[in-house]
């Protein structure tokens, strides 16, 4: 059974319809602009899709705006789910005392057999709104994720990356997310804002300035393997050519993001990387 996956970014929506399952196949793609997102304008976004495509109603998969998300990665002894569920409460409370709605997607133990949880949480007034959002333009929800979760699946997804140390930047509008996965395990995350013209000097200066930060954490970490490459996805690549000379100075490799083996070709030759947030949420 088809899925439709609608994700709210800084400056479009990105919509996939498609079979998910460990290996997705993906039968439309489609985007439209958001001129800077906000409720307001992701309603005309969506609604206009909709409208112009007649994509289904029902069962639809939302993703967040990183905005609206707060996450944060949680150690815990073993213990029964619904003690898991709530830790994952108590730890992602919000330090104003507004309630929350918080989920988490387990990474793996540690070396002393503790689990690993990379948990997730949103404002329920602010999810309320979203909630909202799809009531007004007739769209039944079938579930909500978060931007990072589809990211960590698709790297699981990987083979060839199982065993690497490295970094890999999302490009989204004017920011980019620096995830940091050592020997395949998922480590630390952080997203700024990019401040510099794609393309230009000073961007690709920017860029090595966040790698080389990211490496400084992993180094501080006391690693027990050193980073070697630098990925990029969702930049195109003549925008990204001027951050190489910078990224390799640092002793990295560095390449656009490999292609998931997991998907089957993507219509119209369209390249994954290119539908970060979106389409990797179909990989069950």
């Amino acid at each position: 059974m088809n899925t439709t996956v609608l994700a709210l970014q800084e400056e479009q929506v990105l919509a996939a319809v498609g079979r998910p399952g460990a290996k997705p196949s993906v039968q439309a793609l489609y985007r439209a602009p958001a001129h800077g997102g906000g409720m307001e304008n992701w309603e005309r976004a969506v609604g206009a899709l909709w409208q112009a495509h007649d994509l289904p109603t029902r069962g639809i998969t939302l993703v967040l705006p990183d905005e609206a998300v707060t996450t944060h990665t949680v150690t815990a002894p073993r213990m029964p789910e619904s003690r898991l569920e709530e830790l994952v409460q108590h730890e992602m409370r919000a330090h104003d005392g507004q309630p929350v709605a918080a989920d988490y997607l387990p990474l793996g133990t540690d070396a002393d057999g503790r689990q690993q949880l990379f948990c997730a949480a949103c404002r329920k007034e602010t999810m309320a709104g979203y909630l909202a959002m799809a009531d007004r333009l007739g769209l039944r929800l079938g579930s909500v994720t978060v931007p990072m979760a589809g990211r960590l699946r698709l790297l699981r997804a990987m083979p060839s990356l199982q065993s690497m140390t490295f970094v890999c930047l999302c490009f989204e509008g004017s920011s980019v997310l620096s995830l940091l996965v050592e020997n395949g395990a998922y480590r630390y995350s952080s997203r700024s804002r990019v401040f510099s013209e794609p393309g230009t000097l000073d961007f690709g200066t920017e860029i090595t300035r966040s790698v080389s930060g990211t490496m400084q954490f992993h180094t501080t970490g006391r690693p027990a393997s050193p980073l070697t490459d630098v990925f990029y996805a969702g930049c195109p690549d003549d925008d990204f050519e001027v951050c190489l000379a910078g990224i390799r100075e640092l002793g990295l490799r560095v390449s656009r993001l490999p292609e998931c083996p997991a998907f089957r070709t993507l219509p119209n030759g369209e390249r994954l990387s290119d539908w970060l947030g979106c389409a990797e949420a179909l990989i069950r």
